[in-house]
């Protein structure tokens, strides 16, 4: 998406707090007006610049007052025999995908649908044994592709991965709790499977791990900092429930306002 100088120049007035119902007696600071563009333009660029990640990235970051350190790892398939095995003793795993992939194909393979493969992993690191001791928090982001994807006349329907929708086509609400429900049919398969392990820590574990569900968009700052404050407080135990199954209004889960990832 490329921004048009009226775009940066509204989201200049809206962070300096200029409106037309301001006096005019008062005139702005032109050179503090003029950096405070350069900076806005930029940083949304920056924002929409894609960069898959390779590798393992590690970060420390800081969320009131508490330090999480967190390894970024690359999603592509020839980036998880890297990671894969590596991170048993995490204290959650954070799993972000798209909402708006439903027809798109993988970055390095394009023969295969970019949420299904999604999916697929999500479930296959769900019922990994190397993750049951950790409660997994699942991230929806690209809610804004997907809704200007339905207003295109995109459906999901139309899709293998989601044929199986019968909601409304341009509800975003319903499409959006359609796609999170299938990552929780995931996460219930396997909690069914490794409850019935031999092995009674794993089986035990299993019982009493959760699935955390989170909708934003990365480029609402808003959004994302919701996101990171309930991340903090699943690590830390101020956040208990997961409202799972998801059931309720699927927004309601964001829109309401030293650990390891």
């Amino acid at each position: 998406m490329t921004l048009t100088e009226l775009e940066a120049m509204t989201m200049c007035q809206q962070i300096l707090g200029k409106n037309s119902k301001k006096k005019k007696k008062k005139k702005p600071n032109k050179q503090l007006y003029i950096y405070t563009y350069i900076y806005i333009y930029l940083y949304i660029y920056i924002l929409y610049q894609r960069r898959p990640t390779t590798g393992l990235v590690e970060q420390e970051l800081c969320i009131n007052e508490t330090w999480f350190q967190v390894f970024d790892v690359g999603g592509q398939r020839n980036e998880r025999r890297k990671w894969f095995h590596q991170f048993e003793n995490v204290s959650a795993v954070v799993f972000v995908a798209s909402l708006s992939s439903f027809d798109e194909p993988m970055y390095d393979d394009e023969t295969t649908n970019s949420l299904e493969d999604s999916i697929s992993l999500f479930g296959e690191i769900c019922n990994s044994e190397f993750f049951v001791h950790q409660h997994m928090i699942l991230i929806l982001n690209k809610k804004d592709l997907l809704h200007g994807k339905l207003k295109q006349g995109k459906k999901l329907k139309e899709h293998s991965v989601t044929q199986d929708f019968t909601g409304d086509d341009q509800d975003l609400s319903a499409n959006v709790h359609f796609i999170q429900t299938k990552f929780y049919q995931e996460f219930q398969r396997s909690l069914e499977r490794l409850s019935k392990s031999n092995h009674q820590p794993t089986a035990k574990a299993a019982a009493s791990r959760l699935l955390f569900i989170r909708i934003m968009c990365a480029y609402d700052l808003e959004s994302v900092k919701s996101v990171f404050i309930d991340v903090q407080g699943i690590l830390t135990g101020r956040i208990t429930t997961t409202e799972n199954p998801p059931q309720a209004p699927v927004f309601a889960l964001t829109e309401t306002k030293n650990d390891s990832l």
